[in-house]
């Protein structure tokens, strides 16, 4: 579960922007706080990433994501939220863990800046061991996916190739559109105006 506004909204947000950015690819599943079971028959092992992404598995709805079931696939790149109850669990046995299993990519993100230093942290496996992912000169995290993330005030937001603006969630865009169509009806609004006075200066 989320802690705060500021966790929901980060998650959902990087949940848009993924599942956009791989919105050609049939064979990537993006989810969020979905179970993750690797080993049949242990329950117990098992985790709900804020975020997931698995190349390689069919890109459709389920219930939870059991590696057994997709070829042993597991997740290339997990996302973590830290907070108070979680921070010390996702930057230590979560870490191991992770690694453990085979996660080529684990982000953790703190929106809060109360828990961890630098608050964006990423982790790459490089023979069986996480080493540091090292940040671009704008503090973006570059992942092996294709994309960047990095932090904007208490979000996380994902980037395309060398774009300094984020891609926008439905949200963001449907703003925007209202925005521009004001824009627009001023504009016309301006352009009426603006005939109906040359009109008024040619009947003189």
């Amino acid at each position: 579960m989320a802690e705060s506004d500021y966790h929901v909204t980060a998650i959902v947000l990087l949940m848009d922007a993924l599942r956009y950015f791989f919105r050609n690819r049939t064979d990537v599943f993006v989810a969020s706080n979905m179970f993750w079971f690797w080993e049949r028959g242990n329950p117990a092992a098992r985790r709900a990433p804020d975020i997931m992404v698995v190349p390689g598995v069919g890109n459709h709805h389920r219930y939870s994501f059991r590696s057994w079931n997709e070829g042993g696939a597991v997740p290339a790149l997990i996302i973590e939220l830290t907070s108070y109850k979680t921070w010390q669990e996702d930057v230590g046995p979560k870490c191991e863990l992770y690694e453990q299993l085979g996660v080529s990519e684990y982000v953790v993100f703190d929106p809060m800046s109360r828990h961890i230093s630098p608050t964006l942290q990423g982790y790459r496996l490089k023979a069986g061991r996480y080493r540091k992912i090292r940040p671009a000169a704008d503090r973006t995290l570059a992942s092996e996916l294709g994309f960047r993330v990095g932090r904007q005030r208490r979000l996380l937001r994902v980037f395309e190739g060398g774009s300094r603006d984020p891609i926008l969630s439905f949200d963001e865009v449907a703003a925007q559109n209202e925005e521009l169509a004001r824009e627009n009806e001023r504009l016309a609004a301006e352009l009426r105006r603006l005939r109906r006075r040359s009109g008024e200066g040619n009947g003189r």
